[in-house]
C-alpha cells in the first residue's frame, strides 16, 4: 500500500471525474493521471484534486470560481484610461475569454506598471484559469512567464494575485514544467512573508499543487525546516496549508531522511482532541506515510543520524508521551481520525 495523500472529494464532479474520500488513492501516480487536462468550470466550492490535497485556489472569494470578471475591474472602456480593450473586447464571463482575449490581458500586463492595473489582470487571467482549455491557451501565449515575472514585484498584494494565477495555472503538467523554475523563489517569499499572511498562505497553495507528484520535491528541501517552524507559530489556515505540502512530501519516500532530521518538538501538541480536525488529521495522514517509510527502508535509517529534537527521535525514539496521545485520541469523537491513529498503531 502507497503512502496515502489527504484529498478532498470533489463538490460536483465534471463529466469523467471521480469523487473521492480522505487517503485510499495511491499517491503519486493517481495525481499524475488527473493532472491533465479536463473540464474545471465550477462555481461554488473551490475544486480540489483528489490526491495531495491539490486545489484550485480562486481569486478574491477563497471558496469559489467567481463567473465572471471582477468588480470594478474595468472603468473608462477597461482598465482606467488605458484604451487597449474596448467595451466589445471582453465578454462577460471568464468562461467566455478565448485566446485573443486572453492574449490582449497578458499585453497589458507586460506593458503596465500600475499596481491596481496589474491586480486586476492578475485576477481575470486567474479566475479563467479555472478552464483546462485557458491554462494551456496562457502557456501558449507565454503567460507562465508574464505572471511569473510579478512574483518578483516590490507590491506585496500583486506577488500575492501573481501567485494565486499561478496557482490555479499549475493544475496542468504541462504548465508545472515550466513553473519549476519558480519554486525556489516561492520558497524564500514564503520565508520572507509576514507570518499568517494572505501572500504566504499564496505561496504555500501554489507549493501544495507544485508538490502533488515526486517530481519538484528536491527543489523545496532546503525550506522543510522552515514548514516546520510554520506548523509551530502558524494559525490554524497556516497550519493546514504547510501540512497539506508536508504530506505531499511525506509520500515521497526519498523525502524521508530530511523529514525526520528536521527539529519539530511541538509536533505533538497537535496530537491533542481539541485541535482543529483538519489539522490534526493531516498531521497524522503525515505520521502515517513516514511509518510506511520507515517500514520499506527496513532498517536503512539509523537512529544515531537524529538528535533529540529531531521528528525521528520524537515519534520513534524513547518517548511515552507520543504514545499517550495517541491512546486519548482513539476516544476522538470522528471516525476519520479514530481510524487514522489506529492506522500508526498498528504500522508500530
Amino acid at each position: 500500500m502507497a503512502p496515502q495523500c489527504l484529498d478532498s472529494s470533489w463538490p460536483e464532479s465534471p463529466p469523467g471525474l471521480v469523487d473521492g474520500k480522505f487517503g485510499h488513492l495511491p499517491a503519486q501516480e493517481g495525481a499524475r493521471r488527473r493532472l491533465t487536462s479536463r473540464p474545471q468550470a465550477l462555481v461554488g466550492e473551490c475544486m480540489k484534486e483528489q490526491c495531495g490535497d491539490v486545489q484550485l485556489e480562486p481569486q478574491e472569494c477563497p471558496e469559489e470560481v467567481v463567473e465572471g470578471l471582477q468588480p470594478g475591474a474595468f472603468k473608462n472602456n477597461y482598465f482606467f484610461n488605458f484604451q487597449i480593450l474596448t467595451d466589445g473586447d471582453l465578454p462577460k464571463s471568464t468562461d467566455s475569454l478565448d485566446a485573443n482575449h486572453l492574449q490582449k490581458l497578458i499585453q497589458l500586463l507586460e506593458s503596465t506598471d500600475d499596481p491596481l492595473i496589474q491586480e486586476q489582470i492578475l485576477v481575470t487571467l486567474s479566475n479563467s484559469a479555472a478552464f483546462s482549455d485557458n491554462q494551456d491557451i496562457i502557456r501558449n501565449l507565454d503567460g507562465l512567464s508574464v505572471i511569473g515575472k510579478m512574483v518578483s514585484d516590490s507590491i506585496p498584494k500583486v506577488k500575492e494575485k501573481a501567485l494565486n494565477a499561478l496557482n490555479n495555472l499549475s493544475m496542468n503538467v504541462k504548465n508545472q514544467e515550466e513553473l519549476k523554475e519558480y519554486i525556489v523563489h516561492v520558497c524564500r517569499e514564503i520565508e520572507s512573508s509576514p507570518l499568517d499572511s494572505e501572500l504566504q498562505l499564496a505561496g504555500l497553495r501554489l507549493l501544495t499543487n507544485m508538490s502533488v507528484t515526486n517530481n519538484y520535491h528536491p527543489m523545496m528541501t532546503h525550506s522543510i525546516p522552515y514548514f516546520f517552524h510554520l506548523l509551530s507559530e502558524g494559525n490554524e489556515r497556516t497550519q493546514i496549508q504547510v501540512l497539506k505540502v508536508l504530506v505531499n512530501l511525506s509520500a515521497n519516500p526519498a523525502m524521508t531522511r530530511h523529514l525526520l532530521g528536521s527539529q519539530a518538538p511541538s509536533l505533538l501538541s497537535l496530537f491533542d482532541n481539541c485541535i482543529n480536525k483538519d489539522v490534526l488529521l493531516r498531521a497524522l495522514v503525515f505520521v502515517t506515510n513516514l511509518n510506511k517509510n520507515m517500514k520499506n527502508a527496513r532498517g536503512a535509517i539509523i537512529q544515531d543520524q537524529y538528535n533529540e529534537d529531531s521528528i525521528f527521535s520524537v515519534l520513534f525514539g524513547d518517548s511515552t508521551q507520543y504514545a499517550q496521545k495517541l491512546a486519548s485520541l482513539l476516544h476522538h469523537p470522528d471516525t476519520e481520525v479514530k481510524e487514522q491513529v489506529i492506522k500508526i498503531i498498528t504500522q508500530q
